[in-house]
C-alpha cells in the first residue's frame, strides 16, 4: 500500500474521495441524529433526499445530455414541497416517484460511468433528453411556488396543495411514459450495479421502516426488571477457556501470602480492599484463581459472591462499565435476599445500568445490600483479577468499595483485586478517602529467597512429571546444576518458569535438547524477553514463509477487537483451513492453539503480546507486530467482506418493512444468514480504520463501501439493534478522514 505524492493525480483523486466520503457520512449522521418525530415519514423522506442529491452529483461523470436535468428537476420539486409544508400523503407519493427514478434510471446509467455513452443506443439518448426537458419544465413551475411575490398569500390558500399534486402527477406521468417504452431493463441494473460508480440509494426501500425500531422505549423493553436482564460478562474465574488455562498455586508454594489473604478475608475489622500488585509474570492471576476457587467451596464455606477476571483479549472482559452490573448479577445468583434487592431497584428504574460507575455501585450494590437481611454478618468475597487489562477507569470500581456504608450492612463485603502497579491505578488507590480502606501488598515485598524457593519447587514438580511421562528420559534428568541454572534465569518471574517448562515439554521436540537450548542461549536473568526471543527463533529458524504466516495471523489476533474462532479467523483473513494452526503450531509454549477450529487462539500470558508490539523490546523486525499496519489490513478486509457479502434484505424477511420487534426468531435469523466474520466486519470496521495510517488503497475502499453498501450495512445494524454503534462508526470514519 502506498501514499500518493502531494498534488499528483492520485493525490488529487484521494482528496476528492475524502471529501465525497466525508460528505456522505455527515449527511447520514445528521439524519440519524435527528429527533425521532414522525420517523416513518421523516427518515424515509430524508434518506431519499440524501440519496437523490448524491446521485445527481454522481451524474457529473455521466455524459448523457438531459440526464442531470431530470435529477435537478426533482430536487427543485422537493424544495417546493419543503417550503410549502406539503402534507404526508403528498410526501409519500413524491417519495415513491424518487425511488422509481433512482432505481430504474439513475442507478443503471450511472453504474457504467463515462463508458455509458458508447453503450446505449441513440434513441434511448433521445428519450432521456425528452425526460430531462419534461423535468426542467416541472422544475420551472415548482420554482414559481416559492419565488412568486404572491408567496405569502399563496401559502394561506389551500390551492397550493392542488398545485403540488399536479406537479407530482406530471413527474409520475413522465416516468411512466419513459419506463413503459421498456428501453432500460431492471436486469441490466442488477447485473451492472457493482461496476463503476453506483449510488448510496441502494436498498432504500427496506431501511426507513426498519429504522422505526430504533427508539428508547424499545431498548428499555428488553430490560424486564430482573437481575437476569442485567448486561453482564462471562467473567467468573471458571467461565472463560483462558481462565481455565490459569493454574492454581502448587501445593506448598505461596504459603505465607495465601494465609495472609485468608486471615484478611475473615477479619471483619480489616480494611475491605486487598490490593495485590506486581509486575507482569509474577503470578497474580494464579493467586487470584487459587483464592476464588478456595472460597467457592461447598456450604458453609461458599463465601465467593462474585469474580471478574479481566482480559484485554475479550471485549466484554475489558469494559469497565460492565464490572459492576456483572458483580451485581453474580451476587443476585449467590443470595436470594440480594436477588430481591436488585430486582426492586431495577423495577423502579430499568436504566440503572446506564449510570456512571459510582451510580451503578450505589444502585446495584449498596441499595440491594441495604435491604437484605441476614442472621449473622455473613462474609461475601469478591475477586477482580488483572484490573490493568480493563479499559476506561477500572480503578474507580475498586474505590467504590471504600464506601463507609459497606461497614453497616448485614453482609461483610470484601474485595480482593490484583493488577500491575500502573500509575493511574496507583493514584486512584492512594487517595485519602481510599488508602485507609486498603490493604496493599506488593509481590516484590516477599523475600527473594522465598520466591526463588517456590519457583524451584514449581520447576522440580514439572521436571518430575515430565520424566514420568517420557520413559526415554533418565530418572536423574535434569542434573541439579541445570535445575538450579534454570531457576536462576527465572529469578522472581513465575511466568518465565511456566513458559520455560512449556517450551521444554513441547511434544514435537526432545526435552533435553530444549533445556540445553535455553541454558545455552539465554544469559540475562529475571527477564522474560530473551525467553520469548528464544521461543520464536526455535519455532521459525529464519524460515521466511513461516514468519510471513506468523505475522499475518498473529498481527490479526493481537489487533482483533473481539475474539474469533480459528475457523472464523480463517474466513476473515481468506486463509485455507488449517493455515492458522500451521502458522502458530511451534508456539506451543506461549500461545494456546487448538486442533479444533471452533476454539479461539489465546496467549498464555499477556506479556507475550506486549513483547511483540513493543519496538523497544522486540528488536527482531521479523517478529515485531506493527499494529497500525495490521489494523489497516483488517480495515481493508472488513470493508471488502461488507462490499462483497452485504445485500438487500439479507435475512430474507417475507415482509422487509416489518419492525424488528415484530420479527419472530430474529437472533436465529441473524445467526443463520450472517456468518461470524461478516458480523465482525460490520461491527468493527471503523475501529480498525481509525487506528490505521492513511493510505490511498484504504481510502478508496472506504469510499466504495460508502457509495455502494452503506445503507445495506445500516439496515443490518438496525436488525442487530446497534444504531448507536453505527453512528459512532460513521463519526470515527469522519475523524479518520480529517
Amino acid at each position: 500500500m502506498s501514499t500518493p505524492r502531494p498534488f499528483s493525480p492520485s493525490f488529487m483523486k484521494s482528496q476528492k474521495l475524502k471529501e465525497s466520503t466525508r460528505k456522505i457520512g455527515s449527511q447520514f449522521k445528521q439524519l440519524l441524529g435527528s429527533p425521532r418525530v414522525e420517523r416513518t415519514v421523516s427518515v424515509s423522506y430524508g434518506f431519499l433526499k440524501i440519496s437523490l442529491k448524491t446521485s445527481v452529483e454522481a451524474l457529473d461523470h455521466v455524459p448523457i445530455p438531459g440526464l442531470k436535468a431530470t435529477g435537478t428537476g426533482l430536487l427543485a420539486l422537493i424544495k417546493a414541497i419543503d417550503e410549502t409544508k406539503a402534507n404526508q400523503g403528498q410526501i409519500n407519493r413524491l417519495s415513491a416517484q424518487i425511488e422509481r427514478f433512482i432505481e430504474y434510471i439513475i442507478k443503471p446509467l450511472s453504474s457504467e460511468g463515462t463508458a455509458v455513452e458508447a453503450k446505449i443506443p441513440e434513441d434511448l439518448k433521445g428519450r432521456i433528453e425528452k425526460l430531462g426537458r419534461d423535468f426542467a419544465g416541472i422544475a420551472a413551475d415548482a420554482e414559481k411556488l416559492f419565488t412568486s411575490s404572491r408567496l405569502s398569500r399563496f401559502l394561506l390558500h389551500e390551492d397550493h396543495h392542488e398545485q403540488i399534486t399536479v406537479l407530482i402527477n406530471r413527474v409520475s406521468e413522465a416516468l411512466n411514459i419513459f419506463l413503459t417504452m421498456g428501453i432500460i431493463q431492471i436486469d441490466r441494473a442488477v447485473d451492472n450495479v457493482e461496476k463503476g460508480v453506483t449510488i448510496i440509494g441502494d436498498n432504500l426501500k427496506e431501511v426507513p421502516k426498519l429504522l422505526e425500531d430504533i427508539d428508547e422505549d424499545i431498548i428499555r423493553s428488553s430490560r424486564d426488571g430482573t437481575p437476569e436482564s442485567l448486561p453482564h460478562a462471562p467473567a467468573r474465574y471458571k467461565d472463560q477457556r483462558k481462565n481455565k488455562q490459569i493454574s492454581t498455586c502448587l501445593q506448598n508454594t505461596r504459603v505465607g501470602l495465601l494465609q495472609q489473604i485468608r486471615e484478611w478475608a475473615h477479619d471483619r475489622n480489616a480494611p475491605p480492599i486487598f490490593w495485590l500488585s506486581g509486575m507482569a509474570g509474577t503470578g497474580k492471576s494464579t493467586i487470584a484463581k487459587t483464592i476464588a476457587e478456595e472460597f467457592d467451596g461447598a456450604a458453609p464455606n461458599n463465601y465467593l459472591g462474585a469474580s471478574f477476571f479481566c482480559s484485554r483479549d475479550v471485549r466484554k472482559l475489558r469494559i469497565d462499565h460492565l464490572i459492576i452490573p456483572t458483580i451485581a448479577y453474580q451476587l443476585a445468583q449467590h443470595d436470594r435476599a440480594i436477588h430481591a434487592g436488585v430486582t426492586k431497584v431495577l423495577q423502579a428504574d430499568r436504566d440503572t445500568v446506564d449510570l456512571r460507575i459510582e451510580g451503578q455501585f450505589q444502585k446495584l450494590i449498596i441499595e440491594p445490600l441495604q435491604g437484605a437481611t441476614s442472621r449473622n454478618r455473613v462474609l461475601i468475597l469478591i475477586v477482580i483479577d488483572a484490573l490493568d487489562e480493563c479499559e476506561g477507569t477500572p480503578a474507580e470500581v475498586v474505590t467504590q468499595f471504600a464506601n463507609p456504608l459497606l461497614t453497616k450492612l448485614a453482609f461483610s463485603i470484601k474485595l480482593f483485586v490484583t493488577g500491575r502497579p500502573e500509575v493511574g491505578i496507583k493514584q486512584a488507590l492512594t487517595r485519602s478517602n481510599v488508602k485507609h480502606q486498603l490493604h496493599p501488598f506488593q509481590l516484590h515485598e516477599i523475600e527473594h529467597s522465598i520466591v526463588r524457593g517456590d519457583i524451584q519447587l514449581f520447576l522440580d514438580h514439572y521436571f518430575k512429571s515430565l520424566v514420568n511421562e517420557q520413559p526415554s528420559l533418565p530418572a536423574t534428568w535434569p542434573s541439579t546444576k541445570d535445575r538450579i541454572a534454570l531457576g536462576d534465569l527465572a529469578q522472581d518471574l513465575f511466568i518465565f518458569a511456566a513458559t520455560a517448562m512449556k517450551f521444554i515439554s513441547d511434544p514435537s521436540r526432545r526435552p533435553d535438547n530444549q533445556l540445553e537450548s535455553l541454558l545455552t542461549n539465554i544469559h540475562t536473568r529475571g527477564q522474560i524477553d530473551p525467553l520469548y526471543k528464544q521461543v520464536l527463533d526455535s519455532a521459525f529458524q529464519e524460515n521466511n514463509n513461516i514468519i510471513k504466516g506468523f505475522q499475518r495471523v498473529m498481527g490479526a489476533v493481537i489487533c482483533l477487537k473481539e475474539p474469533l474462532t480459528i475457523a472464523e479467523l480463517q474466513l476473515l483473513l481468506g486463509m485455507a483451513t488449517g493455515s492458522v494452526q500451521t502458522s502458530l503450531v511451534q508456539l506451543y509454549s506461549v500461545v494456546v492453539v487448538s486442533d479444533n477450529d471452533n476454539d479461539h487462539i489465546q496467549f498464555i500470558h499477556p506479556s507475550f503480546s506486549d513483547y511483540l508490539t513493543s519496538k523497544t523490546r522486540c528488536f527482531s523486525y521479523q517478529y515485531f507486530i506493527d499494529q497500525k499496519v495490521h489494523n489497516a489490513a483488517l480495515a481493508l478486509l472488513t470493508l471488502k467482506h461488507m462490499r462483497q457479502e452485504l445485500k438487500r434484505n439479507i435475512c430474507q424477511l417475507v415482509d422487509p418493512l416489518v419492525l424488528t420487534k415484530d420479527i419472530k426468531n430474529l437472533p436465529e435469523l441473524l445467526s443463520s444468514h450472517i456468518p461470524p466474520h461478516l458480523r465482525y466486519s460490520c461491527f468493527n470496521w471503523a475501529s480498525h480504520l481509525c487506528t490505521a495510517s492513511h493510505d490511498a488503497q484504504l481510502l478508496e475502499a472506504l469510499h466504495s463501501f460508502c457509495i455502494t453498501k452503506l445503507l445495506a450495512w445500516l439496515e443490518l445494524m438496525v436488525l442487530y439493534g446497534h444504531i448507536d454503534l453505527a453512528l459512532s462508526s460513521i463519526e470515527s470514519a469522519q475523524k479518520w478522514l480529517m
